[in-house]
């Protein structure tokens, strides 16, 4: 037997229903019937996820169901803690009713050598792990350790890479026209306007480093990068 339900409605039994000899009788297996389509939700909700209304398991298509997650968790996005829900005509939720943890993982980052955590552990919101830049990388801002926030890992990137602009000396010339960014250890020549001296400045995790030679007069010259 071959039947369609209703919009709203699906089929009580999966498999199709067939006439089967049951004693002295004939009898539909199993029987043609359809069901209204609802959305479940499993009561008591898991850890961090409340509902409103909170002792209803069933909903019709078109029902809402309020979502609250507690102070770590969180639904839809990691910066969202609570949403509406609606019942769909295919009998599943808008929106996944159940809230998650937010953690943060210990994803591959080219600038960090080492972090303090094993490779897949997840670490709770709030939680502040140490951590190693590669060579030619300093910590961004200074900050020794990085912290897991809702938007992830902060500061992020956790490592910047060293540079240094290239810079203006009243008293020389760039040599070979110079580049605009200079990376760790790198050096930069400069002639000296009005005579034949030179000199070169490297740049550093500080800045650029060196001495400045020009007109017969040495000058210890120290650049703070930002």
């Amino acid at each position: 037997l071959s039947y369609q339900c209703n919009p709203r409605y699906k089929y009580a039994e999966a498999r199709p229903s067939a006439c089967t000899k049951v004693g002295f009788r004939a009898e539909w297996s199993p029987r043609p019937a359809c069901e209204l389509i609802k959305c479940k939700v499993s009561l008591p909700p898991i850890d961090g996820t409340s509902y409103k209304p909170a002792h209803t398991s069933l909903f019709t298509p078109g029902a809402t169901l309020n979502v609250t997650c507690g102070a770590r968790h969180w639904i839809s996005t990691t910066q969202q803690i609570s949403a509406v829900s609606t019942c769909k005509n295919d009998g599943k939720w808008s929106i996944r009713p159940i809230c998650q943890e937010v953690t943060c993982s210990n994803q591959r980052d080219p600038s960090v050598w080492r972090w303090d955590i094993y490779w897949g552990q997840s670490v709770r919101l709030g939680t502040s792990v140490d951590f190693t830049c590669r060579s030619g990388y300093k910590r961004t801002n200074g900050s020794p350790k990085v912290t897991c926030t809702r938007d992830g890992w902060k500061p992020n990137p956790p490592c910047q890479e060293i540079t240094c602009d290239s810079r203006d000396i009243q008293s020389a010339n760039i040599a070979d026209g110079g580049k605009q960014i200079y990376k760790n250890y790198e050096t930069a020549y400069f002639t000296c306007k009005g005579s034949q001296d030179w000199f070169s400045l490297t740049c550093s995790e500080n800045g650029w480093q060196g001495n400045v030679y020009c007109r017969g007069k040495k000058e210890h010259y120290k650049c703070i990068h930002f």
